[in-house]
């Protein structure tokens, strides 16, 4: 019942408030279920957080986008949420991110730029199937050759990039374009430690 009066109240406030586009869409009676089922899946997944839900809402269907990517450092996990006709989520999966000595940045990114083998020269070794966030090549999303790493998956420690599990890097890959927002948020675990 709860779900049902959301959703009535979804449609109502986009058909009121919505951009003159969206009113021509849910006038003309188009995919008027598919975009209240896509405000709940939102809804859902930022833990019945209105606020949330309409900020990204709105980012989301004004500037027409396909994906977007979410890093919580709290929970050391990332999310790839598919926004092409049903919003699912795509891939969900546990990552590591920095250590305290070298945090990765919270905010809003872009994947800037790719690349199957990226040389680390600061820190000596290959990432694997290289997802670049904007500013450079010092910070990005990536795997690391063998396998010993995905032990500390779920804990900050890495030099501030983003690791992704071997199984995961090429799908990660292939999937995510260039352009693609990468938002990420919360506090890493180094940070939690000790709080009362």
């Amino acid at each position: 019942m709860k779900k049902l009066l959301i959703a009535l109240l979804v449609f109502l406030a986009i058909s009121i408030t919505g951009s003159a586009q969206e009113k021509i869409t849910i006038a003309e009676g188009s995919d008027r279920t598919s975009r209240v089922e896509n405000y709940l899946f939102l809804y859902d997944y930022f833990g019945e957080d209105f606020n949330k839900t309409k900020k990204y809402w709105n980012e989301m269907i004004e500037k027409d986008m396909k994906m977007i990517i979410f890093i919580n450092l709290t929970s050391q996990t990332l999310d790839v949420i598919d926004m092409r006709d049903t919003f699912k989520i795509a891939i969900h999966d546990t990552i590591s991110s920095g250590m305290k000595a070298h945090p990765t940045p919270v905010g809003n990114w872009k994947i800037c730029n790719k690349k199957v083998n990226f040389w680390s020269t600061s820190w000596g070794c290959n990432m694997r199937y290289w997802n670049g966030l904007e500013g450079g090549n010092s910070f990005g999303m990536h795997g690391l050759e063998g396998y010993a790493y995905e032990k500390q998956l779920g804990k900050a420690v890495s030099h501030g990039c983003i690791r992704l599990r071997r199984s995961l890097e090429l799908t990660f890959y292939q999937l995510v374009p260039i352009g693609t927002k990468v938002v990420i948020y919360g506090r890493p675990p180094w940070e939690t430690y000790g709080r009362k």
